[in-house]
């Protein structure tokens, strides 16, 4: 017996369910014409086409699913809405599905083990996640491309660097709870972090650290927040990126429907970056001065 959706039936599970149909027919004609199947094909076939409608009938697609993320101006944030461009996009990508989108914000460590444990649906924005594959489903599709470059003090003229190797004799800061810290310290690094980005930009006035990491549109918003014009132009940027990458949406391996729902994401977020809305939420005006 075939279920359909009681949401608006998207373009996936459709092709699941066809997909379905097409592996019973296959079935059906071997039985039918007394085909001879190796056992060991037989049992394979059986468990895949079993496996297939767990995916495609496994729960009717809930109607709200339950976000868990912290606050990362200007990308999420819990109590400034100008500042919630993933949280924008993310509703984009499930408006016109029936899925309402809960957003519930917590410190970062704790939105992933609610959704780890099956407590929340899904989490993002996480940067590479390839070392946590094993325990969530992550989207293919990242929201955005995502870059890390080396702040320093405008009247630095000394700091450059080519490789890992030139880093050594520098003193590198980083933030806490940031995957630059990994990187840097796989490399040798020895890195002093700090609680937050506004901490760093404060040891750079202090001369205690040469450079630190940081994505622009974050500094932006950071420098924006707390320094006039005149103190922003004391800081600039190392044009070689630290770390180049994605940040991706992770999904919950312990809810039945979130096969489906990742490749819903997927799918509908390929199509919106084709459209100009796309960078109106991701890029918005709002950063200021540095760089511009």
């Amino acid at each position: 017996m075939l279920i359909i959706y009681k949401h608006n039936l998207d373009s996936i599970v459709l092709r699941n369910v066809l997909r379905l149909l097409d592996e019973a027919m296959i079935l059906k004609e071997c039985l039918l014409c007394n085909h001879r199947l190796p056992w060991s094909l037989f049992l394979a076939f059986c468990f895949l086409f079993t496996s297939n409608i767990n995916i495609a009938n496994a729960q009717d697609l809930p109607p709200v699913l339950v976000a868990k993320l912290g606050s990362w101006h200007p990308y999420t944030s819990s109590n400034r809405p100008e500042y919630r461009a993933m949280e924008k996009l993310v509703q984009k990508i499930f408006k016109g599905t029936g899925i309402k989108i809960e957003f519930h914000y917590v410190p970062w460590a704790r939105a992933k083990k609610e959704v780890l444990t099956g407590h929340a649906d899904i989490t993002f924005p996480w940067f590479n996640p390839k070392d946590v594959e094993k325990d969530f489903i992550v989207c293919s599709e990242p929201l955005m491309r995502f870059k890390e470059f080396f702040f320093k003090l405008s009247s630095n003229q000394e700091f450059s660097w080519e490789s890992f190797k030139d880093l050594h004799k520098y003193r590198i800061g980083g933030t806490l709870g940031y995957s630059h810290n990994k990187v840097l310290k796989q490399n040798g690094i020895d890195v002093d972090i700090s609680k937050t980005v506004l901490a760093n930009f404060q040891k750079l006035e202090l001369g205690r650290i040469d450079a630190f990491p940081e994505n622009i549109q974050v500094a932006k918003f950071v420098l924006n927040s707390h320094y006039k014009n005149e103190k922003i132009d004391r800081f600039t940027i190392d044009p070689k990126p630290l770390v180049s990458g994605g940040l991706f949406v992770l999904l919950s391996k312990k809810k039945p429907y979130s096969i489906i729902v990742k490749e819903m994401i997927d799918e509908r977020l390929i199509a919106i970056k084709k459209t100009p809305e796309y960078e109106e939420i991701v890029r918005p005006d709002i950063w200021g001065r540095m760089g511009q």
